[in-house]
């Protein structure tokens, strides 16, 4: 007797049969339900775009015509088209129907309001009011430092406890990032988000907001052990040696009684992570790291 065939006579499986014909009717799988339900979800979504397009105002005519396509073409695909230039089709319509020819003109507009073809004319003026010997940089500080002026009246309009409950839903890391990107946040905020870094629990988040500073501190390394900046000994000039010889990136007060990250390569060679810091570093500019390709080797096995 096999035990994993089902048996149709039993209860247990005329039970189930009626059940299944009670809730799963034949009749909502005829090809006129199934018709009327598809009209039903047609005219549900042609409510829904017109409603989209009353609310973005986009049901009134454009003052511009199509010069991509012919009157003749853009009056015949207008009648069965919404307002975004699409068509619906069913998967047994024909496929030539859904070429259409693109409208360039519109196209080349788009990209002109996207800063495509703004940012290259914005590049020739700033390279042309470089060379004009009456430039004065200083035009665009004053009108960023007004900027900034008007933003600081907003950060500062709002109250000190409100300040205090958003900084309460951010990391120490977030919450010291936010006291240091001004003044207004930085009386708001206080002192307590530099001194919540120091404590050892917050030891990951004061990495991470010290990390944020390598671009203004290209001279500089981060120390883990520390956790401060140390000032590089020989700014771009590192190159990475045997273990046996001394090679100090830069003088830190606890080298000897800490253990500085690093991982092994071959017997005799490691890699500090100083140096896979100076590798990403380069990304910055010049001067901020050394090349990754410095860092290649060629090793030969003792076998020959």
């Amino acid at each position: 007797m096999d035990w994993n065939t089902a048996d149709l006579n039993s209860w247990p499986a005329k039970l189930v049969t009626r059940v299944g014909r009670k809730l799963r009717n034949n009749k909502a799988f005829t090809e006129e339900t199934i018709a009327r339900n598809n009209a039903r979800d047609v005219e549900r979504r042609r409510k829904r775009e017109h409603e989209y397009a009353r609310r973005n105002h986009w049901d009134k005519p454009r003052p511009s015509h199509d010069t991509g396509r012919s009157s003749d073409n853009s009056r015949k695909s207008g009648d069965d088209a919404n307002e975004l230039g699409e068509r619906e089709y069913s998967m047994f319509s024909d496929g030539s129907t859904l070429v259409d020819r693109p409208d360039h003109t519109d196209m080349m507009h788009r990209l002109a309001h996207h800063d495509s073809f703004d940012s290259l004319v914005d590049q020739t003026v700033e390279a042309h009011d470089v060379k004009d010997p009456y430039f004065d940089s200083r035009e665009d500080a004053e009108r960023l430092r007004r900027v900034s002026t008007k933003h600081e009246k907003l950060a500062s309009s709002l109250p000190e406890d409100l300040w205090q409950r958003i900084a309460g839903f951010l990391n120490a890391a977030d919450h010291a990032c936010l006291a240091l990107s001004s003044s207004t946040l930085r009386g708001r905020l206080g002192a307590g988000p530099f001194q919540a870094l120091n404590k050892l629990e917050n030891k990951h988040h004061k990495i991470a907001f010290l990390q944020s500073m390598d671009r203004q501190l290209p001279l500089h390394l981060l120390c883990f052990a520390c956790g401060q900046y140390h000032l590089r000994m020989h700014a771009g000039q590192e190159s990475l040696k045997a273990d046996y010889v001394a090679n100090p990136m830069y003088i830190c007060p606890n080298v000897k009684t800490t253990v500085l990250p690093r991982m092994r390569l071959a017997p005799g060679r490691q890699l500090p992570y100083s140096f896979v810091q100076l590798g990403l570093r380069e990304q910055l500019g010049q001067g901020f790291g050394i090349s990754h390709e410095s860092l290649d080797r060629k090793w030969t096995h003792s076998s020959g």
